[in-house]
């Protein structure tokens, strides 16, 4: 069978792009099986999952090469930077690759989107998709537009679809306490530093 393998958007979140995927290539939720043809179009047949993690798969799919993947698309040198373990290692290294995209550090109640990048995505590239800069925890603004982030309330399972305005919930902030928090001069340096992790 055939897999749709659209190129991964500039600042696309790895759990987006794995939903942008299964929308494109009509899989339901579960994507064993999806994953698996990568697996075949990418490594040698039978090559074990542990060898062939989803994230390498998802690196190949989006046609970025894996180091550079991990860099730009997941949480991974956030997490890493704190790591005590394999801190010496390269970004695409197997041992580290087997992470889980570093979402530990995610808010599993949220998946949070740019009402103004949303739009501008559309226009754009023809669709919505999910940034990873409005991932970062403690973050609850676009840094690109200064304005509120939006929650799903799906949560995690939000990038399983594509950011929409009519599955959003209001923010986490009042208009009076979200002009606070984006004027927080401790809060814009903890944006710069997790910025400079990624």
């Amino acid at each position: 069978m055939t897999v749709l393998t659209p190129s991964i958007f500039p600042d696309e979140f790895v759990m987006g792009y794995r939903g942008r995927l299964r929308i494109q290539n009509s899989y339901g939720p579960h994507l064993e099986s999806l994953m698996g043809l990568l697996r075949d179009r990418y490594y040698p047949p039978g090559t074990a999952k542990n060898e062939a993690p989803e994230i390498a798969l998802l690196a190949h799919a989006g046609g970025v090469p894996i180091q550079d993947f991990v860099r730009q698309h997941s949480f991974l040198p956030l997490h890493r930077a704190v790591a005590k373990e394999h801190y010496d290692a390269d970004h695409g290294e197997k041992m580290i690759l087997n992470r889980k995209y570093g979402t530990r550090i995610l808010d599993s109640s949220l998946g949070r989107f740019c009402p103004e990048c949303l739009e501008e995505d559309e226009k754009g590239k023809g669709v919505a998709y999910w940034h990873r800069s409005h991932q970062i925890p403690g973050i609850p603004w676009c840094q690109k537009h200064g304005s509120r982030l939006l929650n799903s309330p799906l949560g995690n399972k939000s990038f399983d679809d594509l950011p929409a305005m009519d599955i959003s919930i209001d923010s986490d902030f009042t208009e009076q306490e979200f002009l606070q928090v984006v004027g927080n001069a401790a809060l814009q340096r903890y944006a710069e530093i997790l910025n400079g992790f990624l």
